[in-house]
């Protein structure tokens, strides 16, 4: 029998947490990302690292997925460089490197390749930026709060770090979807609650929040796709 495999590219947080749902029913899960350690233990591989993006590295990749059973990819360009969120760093990034954000959108494009190359259901997200050049319109614009419902009591935990994530998921955090590959995207299901926002929270939990995948809105994709 074929392994299933579900791989996640540049996850921010950097662990591979989009692939959670998959690892819990038994996937095997790889994440590759340009700042992390290569290690084959856990519930999640963390493979070939991303920061140069050579064409080996895609080789490398292709060559390990390849005959295997191709599950889900969640991909994720890095945004620094082209998210409306930090545009008012764009002069001074502009100066010192005129060609910074064409290097972000070439990684992006590279990223997205690399996901219809592996042949499965694919999404990619981004804050609303440049990508959508690239990209076109977005599938769908979510926030993590609309899916919370998906989580239930029991569901993995983001490495101890439950105390900074609202119950419910009930925060906001848009995010622009596009799908690939037939990827199908899950039904709004919100948990009871009110919304926060991250903009009257603490530093440290903002962060966190930026860069922990919603596990409500990973999970209702796991839910319709798996």
């Amino acid at each position: 029998m074929q392994e299933r495999h579900a791989i996640a590219l540049m996850d921010p947080s950097k662990q591979g947490l989009s692939l959670l749902p998959w690892a819990a029913s038994g996937h095997t899960c790889w994440s590759y990302h340009s700042d992390h350690k290569e290690s084959e233990e856990g519930a999640i591989k963390r493979g070939i690292r991303l920061h140069k993006y050579a064409d080996d590295n895609r080789s490398a990749i292709l060559e390990r997925h390849e005959g295997h059973d191709i599950a889900f990819v969640a991909v994720f360009p890095p945004h620094a460089d082209i998210s409306l969120l930090g545009s008012q760093w764009w002069g001074p990034k502009s100066r010192k490197d005129p060609k910074f954000q064409e290097r972000a959108m070439d990684l992006a494009r590279r990223l997205h390749k690399l996901a219809i190359a592996l042949g499965g259901p694919y999404y990619v997200e981004n804050p609303q930026g440049l990508l959508s050049n690239y990209m076109g319109e977005a599938t769908a614009i979510v926030e993590p709060y609309q899916f919370g419902g998906y989580i239930a009591p029991d569901d993995y935990e983001y490495e101890k770090l439950d105390l900074l994530v609202p119950e419910g998921d009930w925060y906001r955090r848009r995010r622009l979807i596009w799908t690939g590959n037939g990827l199908k995207l899950p039904e709004e299901k919100r948990a009871p609650g009110e919304v926060e926002r991250i903009s009257a929270m603490p530093r440290g939990q903002k962060r966190v929040l930026q860069e922990y995948p919603p596990r409500g809105f990973n999970k209702g994709v796991y839910e319709v796709n798996q």
